[in-house]
């Protein structure tokens, strides 16, 4: 309360007073900084207000972020008192796994299955599926076993860093077959009202 008072030469005085009441600012909170995996989202939420504005220029009280950025909201009270909050999200890229097109060999033979891998921090780690069918499932290039019919496989990897995952599936399809046996026995010769037994 604030008091204000005024006096004359003659000694009378006139007072008045004025009251002033602080408004709390509106609680803004973005939560804490966010980090997750291309493909996922987080809805950032400004709270209770009269009012939002988004440094993107999105007005609403939510927004759902998708991408790497700063994001920064002003919220304003109905009694136009304003205040605002930050948050930084960084999006991570997935690998990007690249096995190739699918390709024939022979029947009986084996392969090896080259992976190409690209984005993320370098740092990989490798599952195939069809364990049965390689000789290692934990490496980017994996052999395969004799393969006697076509088989698809598989390959998923893990960023070690950032725990960001990718895949890519390949087809080997298997030419020719088993050699057919072929009885090369001469005839036999017999009389007739003979038999032969084999």
């Amino acid at each position: 309360m604030y008091v204000l008072t005024i006096s004359d030469i003659n000694g009378c005085e006139l007072s008045d007073s004025l009251e002033i009441i602080g408004n709390p600012l509106p609680i803004v909170d973005l939560g804490t900084d966010t980090v997750f995996c291309e493909g996922g989202s987080i809805v950032l939420d400004a709270g209770a207000g009269y009012s939002y504005l988004w440094m993107s220029g999105e007005t609403t009280q939510t927004i759902t972020v998708t991408t790497t950025g700063i994001y920064i909201v002003t919220v304003t009270d109905g009694n136009s008192c304003d205040n605002s909050d930050t948050i930084s999200v960084i999006v991570n890229p997935n690998p990007v796994v690249d096995l190739g097109p699918d390709y024939s060999i022979n029947y009986a033979t084996n392969t090896t299955i080259n992976s190409t891998i690209t984005a993320g921090s370098g740092s990989y780690n490798y599952s195939w599926d069809n364990p049965g069918m390689l000789l290692n499932t934990t490496v980017a290039n994996a052999v395969t076993i004799d393969l006697i019919a076509s088989q698809l496989f598989n390959l998923t990897v893990t960023d070690a860093i950032t725990g960001c995952v990718g895949n890519d599936d390949i087809i080997i399809n298997i030419s020719g077959g088993p050699l057919s046996i072929i009885d090369l026995t001469p005839p036999t010769s017999i009389c007739i009202g003979d038999s032969i037994q084999k």
